[in-house]
């Protein structure tokens, strides 16, 4: 088995008493089948749909979580991290496949050597009511249920991702599909919070077809059944995960490109065929509107500024965060406490005019130009208008105002610049294409 394995206790995030975060990968051969079975029964719960291709069976999820993902013609491998209660019932996951990426038939371009992480679900014990509303067995701990979960996976992926570092392989960014419109992902959106933020831009987005899409249609030819299939596609928003890609020359648009083959050719229908992918195609015309030198530290980093709820109310620094940060400084020298300190101090100060300034145009341009770095955050919450237009509400500002006195504080406007730069250059570039397009 891989050693990825986060410890019993990771992302314990506000559970009940009795209740623990599992690996299944540090499981015993019975517990796996034991769990494994659950995992299905509550896959078919939240997902009857999807529950049905053979790739979903919990024998093939076994047989995943013990793969050790260095070798990419062993197919993708998967990290599941689980919550069971006080009575060893499975009672929510956070499935994570690792996949591997392709050797691009057209262009000879060997992919071999990337891992691509996709969350591909997070789900708790619920069932739906005839209206296909999810009803969870536990609604006061669901949400930190799925918080675990989420947090867990994100550990366990980041220790595999130096176990794979050790044999030249590179785990590169990942990402989750979430409905933002629907009201059954509203609770899993919210337990991410933590660990991922969702693509601007991306509305397009639909979920690869899977086999189970185009079979079934008794009478039909494929080309029928894929018409079909193309034409109920899900629509999806993608949601990138808080993790620094091994190989940090990849730039965002080869990542969305990687990706994108490496999730059709593990989970597919049209393995052969990927570009035929409503998918891949969302992905790929989403990659092909990024600046080409774009990161996917750059594009995390600009998602984060711009979207409200990466941060939560009531999340903030965990146990770990305050014990790394009070070893950091106390190794410092008594010169290198003091330069925190004024930097600290200044950084709370911007933080008090901001907060001071509010919605006060007046306020604003006075604090501006007392602390200069402030005009950051004012544009950002300029682009945060300018993205939501219409679906912005007032308390989607108010926690952009938050999250902003959070980045203010830590020290973080410059991090924030630079990701409005990326953003206003990817938006030059698309009105650039779009000029040329209509002059055609």
């Amino acid at each position: 088995m891989a050693d990825n394995k986060p410890t019993s206790e990771s992302g314990n995030s506000n559970l009940p008493a009795g209740y623990k975060v599992i690996n299944f990968s540090e499981l015993s051969e019975d517990d796996l089948h034991n769990y494994s079975s659950q995992a299905h029964d509550l896959l078919v719960k939240n997902y009857k749909e999807f529950a049905e291709n053979k790739s979903e069976n919990a024998e093939v999820w076994e047989a995943n979580i013990k793969k050790t993902g260095i070798d990419a013609k062993d197919g993708k491998m998967q990290i599941v991290i689980g919550v069971v209660d006080d009575k060893g019932k499975l009672v929510g996951i956070t499935d994570t496949e690792v996949l591997p990426g392709v050797v691009d038939k057209n262009t000879g371009v060997d992919d071999s050597k990337n891992r691509y992480i996709l969350n591909s679900y997070t789900f708790g014990d619920a069932a739906k009511d005839k209206d296909g509303k999810l009803i969870p067995a536990d609604p006061e701990h669901y949400t930190q249920i799925l918080q675990a979960t989420k947090e867990g996976a994100l550990e366990a992926t980041k220790n595999l991702q130096t176990e794979l570092e050790k044999s030249g392989v590179n785990t590169q960014g990942g990402l989750q599909e979430h409905n933002q419109d629907s009201a059954n992902h509203q609770p899993k959106i919210a337990a991410g919070a933590t660990t991922q933020v969702p693509i601007a831009g991306l509305d397009s987005y639909k979920i690869p077809l899977y086999p189970a899409d185009v079979t079934g249609a008794e009478g039909k030819t494929m080309d029928e059944k894929l018409a079909a299939a193309k034409e109920g596609a899900t629509p999806a928003n993608l949601f990138m995960l808080d993790i620094k890609p091994s190989d940090s020359n990849q730039t965002m648009p080869e990542f969305m490109q990687g990706f994108g083959k490496a999730y059709v050719q593990a989970n597919g229908a049209l393995k052969d065929t990927p570009e035929q992918d409503p998918g891949y195609q969302s992905m790929s015309q989403y990659a092909s509107t990024l600046p080409k030198d774009l990161t996917y530290k750059q594009a995390f980093d600009a998602n984060s500024a711009l979207m409200p709820n990466k941060q939560l109310e009531g999340v903030g620094l965990t146990d770990k965060d305050r014990a790394d940060a009070e070893k950091k400084i106390s190794s410092m020298t008594d010169s290198e406490k003091s330069t925190l300190l004024r930097e600290t101090g200044h950084d709370y100060e911007m933080e008090a005019a901001y907060k001071a300034a509010g919605n006060n145009p007046a306020q604003r341009a006075e604090a501006v130009k007392k602390y200069p770095e402030l005009q950051t955050a004012y544009d950002g919450e300029q682009a945060f208008r300018e993205e939501l237009g219409d679906r912005m509400t007032p308390a989607m500002l108010e926690q952009y105002q938050k999250n902003a006195a959070v980045t203010i504080a830590g020290g973080g406007l410059e991090e924030m610049q630079a990701a409005l730069d990326a953003r206003r250059q990817a938006t030059a570039l698309n009105n650039q294409r779009d000029s040329q397009s209509a002059q055609l």
